[in-house]
């Protein structure tokens, strides 16, 4: 996925539309809407015109635009290219415009510097006062990018800091017991159901989602802490085993966590959880967009018994010095990274130099595929759940390329254009109407997460629209305080050669593309490097079994988009990584398998 790409930009950004049709969209688009909601048989779509200029992206701050093009011309380190430039200028201060820990019922999880070996810690070197950076709220409450938390950074000595102590408590933490380990581990995930409203309400401010979106995350955050609390004892031993025979699974050490700002609860959980199960000791690196969930999380397993220095957790506006620091301390015997494939490629590169044990997931291009005997209304509430819904598409298993069977492509298009329409921004503190429409049908969808997303996304748009493809609805930046709000786009006439079904769009852009045949579907669907997941729609069982063999891909929905489950292994095959998640197999990576054999 891109999730690491937006980690270089400020979120500051003009309200602009992306004036994606012609001067007759409102009359075309309109008399078209009623048409195609009524249409019980084959759909007639209203013919929408690109204009001349697509899209009109935000301004963003040009400094790391041109060094994000400087480092793919030159091979610079991607890292440092896309370094977040937040701190504050030495020696100026600034309040948080939002006061957040009074929106929660318990102020202590807003914590605002690194947790090191069992405490919050204030990282100063030398007596100086340490660098800060803003947190800020991409969504709209009526104040543009509001300042959610002023952070400390902790610097290279912060991460060194947290090494030591995660060093030095693996010993004691890898001789506990495997049941001790996981009675503290439900302890933790107790400590997270308990405190659900004010854990959906730190995602809410620091990522944009919904309320509704935030609180399903949290649940699904603890989900993995109980499945590896209770994989703990299942996998502590194994193999075959005889009077002169046994093979033991051992943890592997230090494990170093980077995880990406689009689930800062349940990738944190994924890991930290697997990684504590097996016995070893972290340091997590959350992104500088969203680290105040992972610090609350931090709380919560202080409080459940998780003893000092097992699990740290270091803010950092500057990835690339912490990644860096992190792979060179031969203390350190694990990499596991969630994020893009251009920094997950650098990443590997330098662990490679280590032989560091690495366990990557770096995203996607997944093909929705709905055959010509779907269900097309389930499959159209499933796009926009997956695209639209879902965290705005910003997601590594968001539908990408949506494959629409000729016959019936002007009929699902019809109802994903109804559906579409119904959709509005989640404003916080939106009132009682919006809640209860959100309550009702839960048709409330977040920003992007920052203006260069934002941008990447309307370029991508602006491609499409110059080599022919038609936005059917949305593509426009709506004009709401924040301005980070795109208006789900549906964009038809598509074809394998644009942006949009080349790259992973992250964004809430449902690309659409023609299919005759089902040799034809699983060859195109094939023809990328990524191998994440893959959605196949369709009622007949044998054709389901076929199609999902035939697809390149590590995980493959069928007639569904709800795949993500601590019980089961996530993780993709090709240019998508290795490793997986959840399931024993994301227990099982963090621990060395010992061979004994001798007679006693």
């Amino acid at each position: 996925s891109e999730e690491g790409e937006t980690d270089g930009e400020s979120r500051t950004s003009g309200s602009a539309d992306c004036e994606s049709v012609a001067q007759q969209e409102a009359s075309d688009v309109g008399d078209g809407a009623d048409a195609m909601s009524a249409v019980t048989g084959p759909a007639v779509v209203p013919a929408v015109v690109p204009a001349v200029a697509p899209a009109v992206a935000p301004a963003v701050r040009t400094d790391a635009a041109d060094m994000g093009r400087e480092a793919d011309e030159n091979g610079m380190s991607l890292l440092e290219a896309e370094s977040a430039q937040l701190y504050l200028e030495d020696g100026s201060s600034r309040e948080p415009d939002i006061l957040l820990a009074e929106m929660l019922a318990d102020p202590e999880l807003l914590q605002m510097t690194s947790f090191i070996d069992g405490a919050f810690t204030s990282a100063r070197v030398g007596g100086a006062e340490p660098r800060k950076f803003v947190v800020e709220f991409p969504g709209s409450s009526g104040v543009p990018l509001d300042a959610v938390a002023v952070v400390e950074d902790c610097g290279v000595e912060g991460v060194r800091a947290a090494v030591d102590a995660a060093h030095a408590a693996f010993g004691p933490w890898a001789a506990w017991d495997a049941q001790a380990r996981a009675n503290v581990l439900y302890e933790w995930k107790a400590a997270m159901l308990e405190h659900l409203a004010d854990l959906s309400l730190l995602i809410t401010m620091e990522s944009g989602k919904s309320e509704p979106d935030a609180a399903a995350e949290v649940m699904h955050a603890a989900s993995y802490v109980s499945w590896f609390a209770a994989e703990a004892n299942r996998v502590s031993r194994g193999g075959i085993s005889g009077s002169a025979q046994r093979v033991e699974r051992e943890p592997i050490g230090v494990a170093a966590l980077l995880t990406p700002w689009n689930f800062p609860a349940a990738i944190v959980t994924q890991k930290v959880a697997a990684a504590l199960a097996a016995g070893c000791c972290v340091v997590l690196k959350p992104s500088e967009l969203t680290p105040l969930t992972a610090l609350a999380l931090a709380e919560l397993s202080r409080r459940a018994g998780i003893p000092a220095g097992v699990f740290n957790v270091v803010v950092c506006a500057q990835p690339d010095l912490c990644s860096r620091e992190l792979i060179q301390d031969r203390r350190v015997r694990m990499l596991s990274y969630t994020g893009s494939a251009r920094v997950g490629a650098l990443l590997l590169t330098q662990s490679a130099s280590r032989i560091l044990r690495t366990s990557v997931e770096l995203g996607g291009n997944a093909p929705f595929i709905v055959f010509d005997d779907a269900d097309l209304g389930r499959a159209a509430d499933m796009l926009v759940r997956s695209k639209f819904l879902l965290n705005a598409g910003q997601s590594c298993v968001a539908a990408n390329r949506v494959f629409v069977h000729d016959v019936v492509f002007d009929r699902f298009l019809a109802l994903l254009f109804s559906r579409t329409e119904k959709l509005h921004p989640f404003i916080l503190g939106g009132g009682a109407d919006q809640r209860e429409a959100e309550d009702a049908n839960n048709s409330a969808f977040g920003p992007l997460i920052d203006a260069r997303a934002l941008r990447r996304v309307l370029l991508t748009i602006e491609d499409a629209c110059a080599q022919g493809a038609v936005v059917i609805v949305g593509g426009k930046v709506l004009d709401t305080a924040g301005s980070l709000y795109l208006s789900p786009t549906v964009v038809s006439s598509v074809s394998d050669e644009m942006r949009l079904a080349k790259e992973e769009i992250l964004g809430p852009v449902a690309a659409l593309l023609r299919f005759r045949g089902e040799g034809e579907v699983i060859a195109r669907s094939n023809s990328t490097e990524s191998g994440l997941a893959a959605y196949v729609f369709s009622k007949s069982v044998e054709r389901t079994r076929r199609v999902a063999a035939a697809l390149e891909y590590g995980m493959v929905g069928v007639n569904t988009v709800d795949i993500l489950d601590a019980r089961m292994p996530c993780g993709g095959v090709k240019a998508s990584g290795w490793g997986r998640a959840g399931s024993s197999e994301g227990l099982q990576k963090y621990q060395n398998i010992k061979y004994l054999c001798g007679e006693v």
